[in-house]
């Protein structure tokens, strides 16, 4: 069978979900035992009431179907490993580039691979938040010094020209736009590149 990328992706998240789940449950002692209470309710016709607590299924059973999935998702996450190291994405170059100031980001694409791009996206979360917690605001004034008689007016030191606010965060937004290019890549290449698998990685316990 024919899957995208973005398929294989969620199988192998539902595939260690699946393994976690069952693999919680052999831990599980109380579901495995058989518990019996006996109790006399009448001597002299010798019948007793029994409450018992019987398992429906076997620790056995339980490994079995956790042991299937893990060896499922195994395969997926090696499947997705080799996808991510020979597929390769285009983006712009500046999308692998640090924010240097007064420089203009570099133009025109360049090639990288999946797996270069989805560690980019992963440091670019983290300067994204970094440079979006660390505005510097010394940014956004400006000092400025003057001689004047004690009859001027200060108005002209005061009414300097505004900026628009884009200019002033010109950092946290090169790396916002960074993060969005690099997640829209990761996005539409995992949307589109296809693979033939083995049924079998998609079909569950049965």
């Amino acid at each position: 069978m024919k899957v995208t990328l973005s398929e294989l992706l969620v199988r192998r998240k539902e595939l260690k979900a699946r393994h976690d789940l069952f693999n919680k449950l052999t831990k599980q002692n109380n579901i495995f035992e058989p518990r019996v209470q006996r109790r006399v309710v009448s001597d002299q016709q010798g019948i007793e009431q029994i409450d018992a607590i019987i398992p429906k299924t076997t620790r056995e059973a339980v490994e079995r179907e956790a042991d299937y999935y893990s060896r499922l998702w195994r395969l997926v996450d090696g499947l997705i490993q080799q996808l991510n190291h020979t597929t390769n994405v285009v983006v712009p170059a500046f999308v692998m580039k640090e924010f240097v100031t007064d420089q203009t980001p570099p133009e025109g694409d360049i090639t990288e691979t999946l797996a270069a791009l989805l560690g980019r996206r992963k440091a670019l979360q983290l300067k994204v938040t970094e440079v979006f917690n660390n505005i510097d605001l010394a940014g956004f004034v400006s000092q400025v010094s003057a001689r004047k008689k004690m009859s001027e007016g200060i108005e002209d030191l005061l009414n300097q020209e505004k900026m628009p606010a884009h200019a002033l965060v010109r950092k946290p937004l090169f790396y916002l736009k960074a993060f969005k290019e690099c997640e829209a890549a990761v996005a539409r290449t995992n949307a589109k590149t296809e693979v033939d698998i083995k049924d079998e990685l998609f079909e569950d316990f049965a």
